[in-house]
């Protein structure tokens, strides 16, 4: 009986202490599901719109990633943003060696960003006065990224369901992601091959557990000392 109540506890402080290393509360693993990521790691990588370098479309916002749906050996087809209001989603190709694959779900892979541009209406002597003549307006576009055209830049936008292009006036300034320096293909955030990071506490929280276990198997397990025997004196009582 005594036996079967120490195993019974060793298997559930081994359990226990299996689990505070190997459970690790790090990004979702891409193997939770079949979709896929790569991260746009330099700032002219191009979504096309065929497998041609001649199509391009825009390029991916730097740091930010595509969802790739289907991968080449020279072109992935891809998917960047999703089909939330102002934007949709665009469908195209990615060049594959200008992808940086990631085997992780990132919390950010697209760019929300809004950007607000200001037309300023002409005046004239025809135009009539009052407060409440507008002399300029302003528009809100879902911005996806920029396009080079020579010495030219443009904003390649989304308005009220419509895409296309607007020459840029400013720089932008938005958040970029750093999630992707925490594991490269192949290796975890330390270097190691194939592993995960185990932060140290959990390996701490295992070693005293199975030194807890070791101890508790020692106390019930010990051989007891044989009493001695009586005495003359013990015996005739």
């Amino acid at each position: 009986m005594k036996k079967a109540i120490v195993s019974t506890l060793l298997s559930l402080l081994c359990a226990t202490s299996y689990l505070s290393v190997a459970v690790l509360p790090v990004k979702r693993a891409a193997a939770e599901s079949e979709e896929r990521y790569a991260c746009a790691l330099s700032r002219n990588v191009y979504l096309y719109g065929a497998e041609d370098e001649e199509s391009g479309l825009f390029c991916i916002p730097y740091t930010y990633y595509v969802k790739v749906l289907s991968e080449g050996a020279e072109y992935c087809y891809v998917q960047y943003a999703t089909d939330t209001a102002p934007y949709s989603a665009v469908y195209g190709y990615c060049r594959t060696e200008q992808l940086h694959f990631v085997d992780f779900l990132p919390e950010r892979p697209f760019l929300y960003y809004p950007i607000d541009v200001t037309y300023t209406l002409e005046t004239g002597s025809a135009f009539p006065a009052g407060e409440d003549v507008f002399s300029e307006v302003t528009l809100t576009y879902a911005y996806y990224g920029d396009y080079a055209v020579g010495s030219s830049v443009y904003w390649y936008v989304a308005l009220d369901g419509e895409r296309g292009y607007l020459p840029r006036t400013r720089e932008l300034s938005y958040e970029l992601n750093t999630d992707f320096e925490q594991t490269e293909p192949g290796k975890d955030a330390g270097g190691s091959e194939n592993g995960s990071p185990v932060p140290v506490a959990q390996i701490v929280l295992g070693v005293v557990l199975c030194l807890l276990a070791a101890g508790v198997a020692y106390y019930l397990l010990r051989p007891r000392r044989a009493l001695p025997p009586p005495t003359e004196n013990e015996s005739e009582i």
